[in-house]
């Protein structure tokens, strides 16, 4: 008699279960590695403060945080200050703070339309 041919097939479970616990335990392992190098690279940059490095000549400034201070302070000032910047024009520069206030006081209007002062007619509510 001839004999007839059984197809086979894969069994749909995992028969040797340490490939799987091989597998899980190899990622973890990777994971904590990856983890160790990130955070040893992490210290080395980000806690140690590198000193500033000076640019190659020609220097356009020769101190420049004494320059941005001076410039800082300068800009904070003007802010500070009132006075006319076009006086035919009725244009006046106050403090920021006062303009704050003069805004904050419109309430619900803060945001209308201003009074054409040339015109000499006021904003329409």
């Amino acid at each position: 008699m001839a004999e007839t041919h059984r197809p086979s097939f894969e069994p749909a479970e995992v028969t040797r279960p340490w490939i799987v616990g091989g597998a899980v335990a190899g990622f973890l392992l990777f994971a904590v590695v990856l983890m160790g190098i990130l955070l040893a690279v992490y210290l080395d940059v980000a806690v140690k403060p590198r000193p500033l490095e000076n640019f190659p000549e020609p220097r356009l400034q020769s101190h420049p945080q004494a320059d941005l201070k001076a410039f800082m302070e300068a800009q904070q000032k003007k802010l500070k200050q009132s006075g006319w910047i076009d006086r035919e024009a009725g244009i006046a520069a106050i403090p920021v703070e006062q303009a704050m206030k003069i805004i904050a006081g419109r309430g619900a209007a803060a945001y209308a339309p201003l009074a054409d002062v040339s015109a000499g007619k006021g904003a329409k509510p």
